[in-house]
């Protein structure tokens, strides 16, 4: 019995467990400012969502780094991790991963995961494959009326340019014709002067 006491007493004396409550405290609080940005990190997404079809990529990546951080520091304030996160160590960059926008089908892939464990991992990888490429070709049937009523216009604008320049050479052709009917006529009016006043 005095041996457990004595043991306790050492641990309780020991000042790196101390530290470490120290430090649990201090991630703790950082934990908690890392999730009001991540509040404001998902209202961001969700207008960007809203207002352009898709997500930002760049906010994506940001996201992605503040998950593996709140993991690593989850990790530490559970004790199943030594390190300590940023700032004293690098902050993580996290890898960005490509989402399904359809939560039935997500849910369902996520159910089949649970029920089945790591081998249908494979699975859910192909799924965001494919999320993300029907992503990517909704974006491009989206972009394709735009693009087509862009060369509709251009092609408009060629033919209006086109129609223009032919006026204008019209118009300097008729001008030039007239201009030459005009010379004649002052030479011929001449020449009759002329020919009038030698008789």
């Amino acid at each position: 019995m005095a041996d457990d006491f004595d043991s306790v007493v050492k641990n309780v004396k020991r000042s790196s467990t101390w530290m470490r409550i120290v430090y649990m405290i201090g991630f703790c609080i950082v934990l908690y400012v890392v999730s009001v940005v991540i509040w404001f990190l998902t209202g961001a997404q969700a207008l960007f969502s809203i207002f352009t079809g898709s997500d930002n990529r760049n906010l994506r990546q940001l996201g992605a780094s503040l998950a593996e951080y709140v993991n690593q520091i989850l990790r530490f304030i559970t004790f199943n991790s030594e390190s300590r996160p940023f700032p004293f160590s690098p902050f993580p960059e996290g890898v960005e991963a490509d989402i399904a926008t359809d939560s039935s089908t997500a849910a369902g892939v996520a159910d089949s995961e649970d029920s089945s464990g790591e081998g249908n991992r494979q699975t859910v990888d192909q799924f965001d494959d494919l999320a993300f490429l029907s992503r990517q070709d909704e974006t491009a049937e989206e972009q394709l009326p735009e693009t087509q009523e862009e060369t509709q216009e251009e092609t408009q604008e060629e033919t209006q340019e086109e129609t223009q320049k032919d006026a204008q050479e019209k118009i300097q052709e008729e001008t030039q014709a007239k201009e030459q009917e005009t010379a004649a006529e002052k030479e011929l009016r001449a020449q009759r002067e002329k020919d009038s006043y030698e008789k």
